[in-house]
């Protein structure tokens, strides 16, 4: 199946420590930076987000230390962009002429989730849609063990990355 990249959300320091910090599950919504065969929303009030949730294995009970397993859903994403002529022509192969109806169809969404350079999985792609909603979407992310300071999260020191593509017609 060939896949476009559509756009990445990338979280390190303190943006990650937040959103995965020992205080139970937190829910929010990061803003898609799109690739540049995309095109955002004209519209200033709008922009594509993808919604994650993220926190100690186990929920709300706290966790001290270095090494804490950390649970990550992604729940969905939201406006997702235009496509452009140039990127399915070039990408997919169909002639220009397809273009038209494609361009009509909404996309049919997966992402991928990167730990720290490492691919760790990803979603099922949903079809014709513009607001990916996954349910099932649940991945276990564990801190590397550091020789740190006491009170200094390795989480400082990690990278999470989530990849949304289109996968085509469908």
């Amino acid at each position: 199946v060939k896949t476009v990249q559509i756009g990445s959300v990338t979280l390190t320091g303190a943006e990650l420590t937040t959103l995965c910090d020992a205080q139970g599950m937190k829910s929010k919504w990061y803003r898609l930076d799109l690739h540049e065969d995309f095109v955002g929303s004209p519209d200033q009030e709008l922009f594509e987000e993808v919604k994650l949730i993220g926190g100690p294995e186990g929920g709300d009970i706290e966790h001290e230390g270095d090494g804490r397993k950390i649970w990550l859903d992604i729940q969905g994403a939201a406006g997702l962009p235009a496509r452009s002529e140039h990127s399915f022509v070039q990408k997919f192969g169909h002639p220009a002429l397809a273009y038209d109806q494609y361009s009509q169809a909404r996309f049919s969404p997966l992402a991928q989730v990167l730990w720290n350079g490492r691919l760790m999985g990803e979603t099922r792609a949903l079809r014709n849609t513009c607001y990916p909603v996954w349910n099932d979407a649940r991945f276990l992310l564990e801190p590397p063990l550091l020789d740190k300071l006491p009170g200094i999260d390795s989480l400082s020191d990690c990278r999470l990355q989530i990849l949304l593509f289109d996968t085509g017609p469908g």
